[in-house]
């Protein structure tokens, strides 16, 4: 009966024995990657785990070492592609990496915006400058309509030219020699002569209808522009009848 009893007692510490030491092992939980993995922020990031922390080196497939450092997680986002070797402890182990194609797309479209504003900003300054120039000339067409009705008895009696030479000195404060004065006189005629046409009419080299320019634009302080002749042919009808 002792000994039945005993036997009793006994099988429970037999079976839940038994259990331990021959059941299922228990799920190991599954490490988690490093937050910054989760954040969903940015563009996508690529880790290597260790087997556990450690002192790390990564080579390339040269031999190379392309980074150390102490963790579990190697970030290797920036790496250009190819294979890489990780040296820890006594262990080495290796991965590819083949990083995203690049999209140039982004750069088209910039570059693309950008010729379209260069295009369009020279368009416009080639719009300004006609307009500038076609009022010129209307003006220039209505100041000497203006002083040939003013004394065109005067001009048909006395057979004077249309522009004053005096004032016109006065006002240079510098006397015009043979070649200034009829090269104002040509351009009042037609201001749109070139420089080679303008030296053909005056009889003069054009380096030389040139220098005669440049001292009148001078002496009149006409501005630096594309219309400086109209300006000057302006000038002169001013001063030559006094019309502001």
């Amino acid at each position: 009966m002792k000994a039945l009893l005993s036997l009793l007692l006994l099988l429970p510490t037999v079976f839940f024995g038994q259990n331990d030491s021959t059941g299922v092992d228990e799920e190991v939980p599954q490490k988690l990657p490093p937050m910054r993995m989760l954040s969903g922020e940015g563009e996508a990031q690529n880790f290597f785990e260790l087997e556990y922390e450690a002192d790390y080196q990564v080579f390339d497939q040269m031999g190379a070492l392309v980074e150390e450092g102490h963790g579990e997680f190697i970030d290797y986002t920036d790496y250009e592609g190819g294979t890489y070797f990780v040296s820890y402890d006594d262990k080495t182990q290796f991965f590819k990496h083949t990083p995203p194609e690049k999209s140039y797309f982004i750069y088209f479209m910039i570059g693309g915006i950008i010729l379209v504003l260069i295009i369009g900003v020279l368009i416009l300054r080639e719009v300004r400058f006609r307009a500038i120039h076609n009022n010129l000339v209307l003006e220039l067409e209505a100041q000497k309509k203006k002083i040939s009705e003013v004394n065109l008895s005067e001009l048909e009696e006395k057979n004077q030219p249309t522009l004053d030479k005096k004032r016109i000195e006065l006002a240079m404060e510098s006397q015009l020699n043979e070649s200034d004065w009829r090269i104002l006189n040509a351009l009042v005629e037609e201001p749109s002569l070139s420089n080679k046409a303008l030296a053909v009419e005056v009889a003069l080299s054009i380096e030389g209808t040139r220098s005669s320019l440049k001292k009148m634009y001078r002496l009149l302080e006409i501005p630096s522009s594309r219309n400086m002749r109209l300006n000057l042919v302006m000038a002169v009808l001013r001063i030559s009848k006094n019309i502001s």
